[in-house]
């Protein structure tokens, strides 16, 4: 007789504990289920991504479009000011820096203040089963809303 791990992602809601009723009126027994909620760290906001770590929640990506906007406006109506297009250019260049990057500053930090209390708790379910119950353990686990489930074959 085969024994499968089963391994699945929930978001948290009342469904898991439906799935969990439901897995033991199939025949698996309350012992071979093991549910662990996980802890969710904050998100540390970061200026910008890295190589290893592109979450894409940068908060240059605006500046860096009204930097060039600005910097371009500088440049055209600085041939027609006195300190010229040079000039106006990096002004334009460092005001489009600022203001993209408290647009996306102020924005995303009211966005997480809202979500602070929102925040979406995850379930990791390891389900021990035998084989031929495996099928029908997948089976309920996509219709109580599995955001992926993995399996090993022992």
């Amino acid at each position: 007789m085969k024994l499968n791990y089963l391994f699945s992602t929930f978001t948290y809601s009342t469904s898991i504990e439906l799935l969990v009723t439901e897995l033991e009126k199939s025949g698996v027994a309350s012992e071979q289920i093991l549910a662990v909620p996980l802890e969710r760290y904050d998100d540390n906001q970061s200026v910008f991504d890295t190589d290893f770590s592109d979450d894409g929640k940068s908060l240059l990506d605006l500046a860096g479009v009204f930097g060039a906007i600005f910097m371009l406006l500088g440049v055209i109506y600085g041939l027609v000011f006195y300190w010229g297009p040079v000039i106006w250019g990096l002004m334009g260049l460092v005001f489009g820096l600022a203001f993209g990057f408290s647009i996306e500053f102020f924005y995303k930090k009211k966005g997480a203040s809202k979500r602070m209390g929102k925040a979406e708790k995850e379930f990791v379910i390891i389900i021990h089963i035998e084989d031929f119950l495996a099928e029908q353990a997948v089976n309920i686990m996509n219709s109580h809303g599995a955001k992926g489930i993995g399996r090993i074959e022992r």
